[in-house]
Parts: structure tokens; sequence; C-alpha cells
């Protein structure tokens, strides 16, 4: 087993410049004869299902896992099964994990709005609350709410606005904050496809 010359891909969506930027570099670093798996994880229940067949099949190198946290029997299949696992834009404890820290990232972000001079900043992000169980949008809000709590600004939940992370979601945003009576006077967005 495990002579697939393959490396599977899970994501829990194939849309956006960062999924593409990631997968465009991880592409640009596997050597050749290894080839890449993308497995789509549309729902939390497709990506149990796939993750199941993936340690069942064990017919990979290895998997890399992008965004995606795992449930307590997913983590017990992977250490079952082997299988080399690298989890990416999450962590865990069993599994070599490269992490990026969203509370400090905004924490930075709102950071530098604040010493610009900005008192009133509103914030797009994404919902709490995920299908995933990803803690992005709750990570993200509390770095913002700490810059914001480090400059003595109060925190007014008027100029939080939240989406489903897409463009298309994020597109009438813009239009509602700058209808604002006391509008603010910069605006935050935990994504890049919020931003566009």
């Amino acid at each position: 087993s495990h002579q697939s010359n393959q490396i599977g891909i899970l994501v829990p969506f194939f849309f956006g410049e960062y999924f593409y930027k990631v997968l465009s570099h991880i592409s640009q670093v596997i050597p050749f004869p290894y080839e890449l798996v993308l497995y789509d994880a549309a729902t939390p229940e497709i990506k149990s299902r796939t993750i199941q067949k993936i340690f069942g099949e064990k017919k990979l190198n290895g998997l890399i896992v992008i965004s995606l946290p795992l449930l307590k029997e997913e983590a017990f299949l992977a250490m079952q099964s082997e299988l080399p696992l690298v989890l990416l834009d999450n962590v865990h404890p069993s599994f070599p994990s490269v992490y990026f820290d969203n509370v400090m990232g905004m924490f930075h972000a709102t950071q530098h709005l604040t010493k610009m001079g900005h008192k009133r900043i509103a914030l797009i992000n994404g919902a709490h609350e995920d299908p995933f169980h990803l803690a992005v949008a709750k990570n993200r809000h509390e770095g913002y709410r700490l810059a914001l709590d480090m400059a003595k600004i109060p925190f007014d939940p008027d100029l939080v606005f939240v989406n489903d992370w897409s463009r298309q979601g994020a597109r009438f945003l813009p239009h509602k904050i700058l209808k604002m009576k006391n509008r603010p006077t910069a605006i935050m967005a935990t994504s890049d496809l919020q931003a566009v």
C-alpha cells in the first residue's frame, strides 16, 4: 500500500484566491513523480466520508488537509492508518501543522488603522458558527476587539457585519456601510474574497 505516488489534498471548497494560491504553491514543491489528488469537502458529511474512504483505502502516499479541523474520530482513523498527514491552516496535537495566527493577524491589521487615527472601524467577517467548526471568524473578531481595546476605542456592534466569506456575500455590504448615518472611517475585511 501507499505506492500510488499520489498525495491527497482535502479542501473545504475549490473557490477563492487563497485556496488557488495555496494549491499552486503546493504543486510547485511536490517533486516528480508525485501527483496531487484534490478532494472537495463541500459539507462536513462529505468531509467525514472522504476521510473514511482515504484512510480505509490506503492508496495515497500522504494527505494534506487545508483549513479543516479533524474531529476526534477522524484523527483516530488517521493515527490508525499510519498515512502521513499534514494540517495546513489548522492545528492538532497529533499531527504536523502549519497554522496562521488569525487573532494576531487581525490585531496587527486593526492596530495599524488605530495608529493612523481611525476610531470607527467596520469589520466584515464570516459567521462565528460554521458547519466545519472553523474558528477563523471567531479568532479574527477577537483580534479586532483586542486592537480596539488596546487603543481604548469602545466596541460598537453596529460596525460588525457578517456574511458567508464570498465575494457575492460581501458585495452589498460596502453600500450598506457607506449609507450609515455615522459611517466608519475604515473597513476591515477578514478574507480576500470579502475585500474584493
